[in-house]
């Protein structure tokens, strides 16, 4: 096993082309390397960490190239973690304004102090999350990935309407990738028993969508949501047009969707 690198100092920044990347080269952006104590999704291997968010930030790209966006001037990161995807948001677009919005208000308090973002505490009840709404840009980096079906209505609407007109809402998903991983018994997926993914994975088949709750909770946990599962859920909103749909383009792993708010057709 290769040696595992040494953990960033604080405050410490590297070009993103030195980082080492998974699907080609970010650009001439320097990333904050600084990793909270706090931050779960780190794992044994920090560098991993980091392509995470270069990868997410490719497909954002994507997704702004897409619809021809020429500014970014606000970015919502919901939810926000420790700053895995924030950080490269800050060094791609530094003249924008950062809200980090998370459940996690470890998780806030470091995006705000770390990349001077707007911290928002998210709670369960959304009617109590004050973002207020113009937003450009806005990430959802697996969010959807742990809702059951029920939920999805809600959640997208909430960050529908916080969009600025012609705004982007770039979300990932659990697509039918996971599913045949599940199937050939080497799921990616930690939380739940192979069994009980198993039975989710029937539903997916079955419906085009499947979940299964964490202990305790039936209202998250891990879903599997199809293509067309998906598009279902955006045609209930107004006013959105669905822009690219990514199979494993998160990192070879999630599903990237974007859509975007306001289109009008241009003159001819």
């Amino acid at each position: 096993m290769p040696e595992e690198p040494t953990r960033p100092t604080a405050g410490q920044t590297v070009s993103g082309q030195g980082a080492g990347t998974d699907q080609g080269s970010l650009g001439h952006v320097d990333v904050i390397r600084e990793i909270s104590p706090n931050d779960g999704m780190v794992g044994p291997h920090p560098d991993a960490y980091f392509l995470w968010g270069e990868s997410a930030l490719r497909c954002i790209r994507l997704a702004v190239d897409a619809v021809g966006k020429r500014e970014i001037a606000s970015i919502l990161d919901f939810p926000c973690g420790h700053g895995r995807v924030l950080r490269n948001l800050k060094a791609a677009y530094p003249a924008a304004s950062l809200t980090a919005c998370d459940i996690d208000r470890d998780g806030v308090d470091f995006c705000a102090s770390t990349f001077g973002a707007r911290g928002v505490y998210s709670d369960d009840d959304l009617g109590d999350v004050q973002l207020g709404g113009g937003f450009d840009l806005i990430w959802v980096g697996s969010l959807f990935t742990h809702l059951p079906d029920a939920r999805w209505p809600a959640f997208l609407k909430f960050l529908a309407d916080r969009l600025a007109p012609e705004g982007l809402l770039v979300f990932t998903t659990h697509g039918p990738w996971y599913a045949e991983r599940i199937r050939a018994d080497a799921s990616p997926l930690p939380g739940l028993p192979h069994e009980v993914q198993l039975a989710m994975s029937r539903d997916f088949d079955a419906t085009g969508f499947g979940f299964a709750g964490y202990p305790r909770r039936d209202d998250y946990g891990l879903s599997l949501s199809a293509p067309k599962v998906v598009a279902r859920h955006l045609q209930g909103l107004n006013d959105i047009r669905l822009v690219l749909y990514l199979e494993r383009g998160w990192r070879g792993f999630q599903d990237v969707v974007a859509c975007q708010s306001g289109f009008t057709t241009p003159d001819q």
